[in-house]
């Protein structure tokens, strides 16, 4: 053991070669920088999602407000109401955001989540292609079988009650 490391001694096996494999460093912080540096790579997208929550909540709450605006005509009459109506929306969706952002559970999920969404393997767009022809064939002749069975049961049904 050199340097205070496990498997740096001179006669220890060859360590792999590749990115930021250094001796002086050991293996179990070479993965947990391998995690971190995918972390960054989701957290783009992790933020991005975040901020479409906030969007949401504020969109939700500024059409509430309005509603509540239009419907019920003794709160125009409210001091401050103008400000209540564009300043609330806003700081919801600013505490959403911080909220999630802050999270130690969500954040942690959404990592997995992205990083899984990062291994799937996407049809090509010829296979898309196909499958949808294939669906909506299907569902013409299910339809046309559908009406047919249709006709059929409402002539019985119309023969049954006039006879």
């Amino acid at each position: 053991m050199v340097n205070g490391f496990p498997g740096s001694s001179r006669h220890a096996r060859p360590r792999p070669t590749g990115f930021f494999r250094h001796p002086r460093i050991p293996l179990n912080f070479e993965i947990f920088w391998g995690r971190y540096t995918a972390r960054m790579e989701n957290r783009k997208v992790i933020v991005a999602s975040y901020v479409i929550c906030g969007m949401v909540v504020w969109f939700l709450t500024r059409s509430s407000l309005d509603y509540l605006y239009l419907k019920f005509y003794h709160i125009r009459r409210l001091a401050g109401i103008d400000v209540a109506r564009e300043a609330l929306p806003v700081i919801l969706a600013l505490v959403t955001f911080m909220v999630l952002l802050r999270n130690a559970k969500v954040n942690p999920y959404l990592d997995d989540v992205a990083s899984e969404i990062r291994k799937v393997t996407w049809p090509s767009r010829d296979d898309v292609v196909k499958s949808t022809t294939v669906v909506i064939i299907c569902i013409v002749i299910a339809s046309f079988i559908l009406a047919g069975f249709d006709l059929v049961w409402g002539q019985v049904v119309s023969l049954l009650l006039h006879s």
